[in-house]
C-alpha cells in the first residue's frame, strides 16, 4: 500500500521511483509527500445503473446516502512562487479556465481541510 498511496498523492514516476531506489518501500511515505504544483490522482468511484443495485451491496448493513449535484472538481494549489494553478480530476491544467479565481486566490489565505477549501480574508 505505500506505493499506491505515494503515487496517488504524488503521481509522478520522475519523483516516485528515484525515491523508492534510494530510500525503499518502508520509506516511501516520508519522501514522496503532496506537492504544490502535482495534482492528486482522483478517487474513482464506481457507477451504478440502478438504485437497487446500491440497496442489494448494502442490504442488512448500516449506510447513508447523499445527493450528488453536478458541476465541476478542481484541485487549488497554492504554488511556492505565491502563484495560483487549478487542477482537473484528471491532471489538466485548467488556470486558463478561471482567470478570476487564479487573478484573486493569491490575495487571500487558505488552506485545505478534508478536500473542501477554506477561505479567510486577511483584512479581518
Amino acid at each position: 500500500m505505500p506505493y499506491t498511496r505515494a503515487a496517488s498523492e504524488l503521481p509522478n514516476y520522475d519523483a516516485v521511483v528515484p525515491a523508492l531506489l534510494s530510500a525503499g518501500v518502508s520509506k516511501l511515505r516520508e519522501e514522496c509527500k503532496l506537492t504544490p504544483g502535482v495534482p492528486l490522482k482522483p478517487m474513482l468511484a464506481k457507477p451504478t445503473k440502478a438504485i437497487g443495485e446500491v440497496l442489494d451491496r448494502f442490504e442488512g448493513k448500516r449506510f447513508t446516502c447523499e445527493y450528488k449535484y453536478d458541476g465541476e472538481r478542481a484541485q487549488v494549489h497554492k504554488l511556492a512562487d505565491g502563484t495560483v494553478g487549478v487542477f482537473s480530476r484528471n491532471s489538466e491544467d485548467m488556470s486558463k479556465k478561471y482567470p478570476d479565481l487564479v487573478e484573486q486566490l493569491p490575495h487571500v489565505r487558505f488552506r485545505s481541510l478534508y478536500g473542501r477549501t477554506l477561505f479567510s480574508r486577511s483584512d479581518i
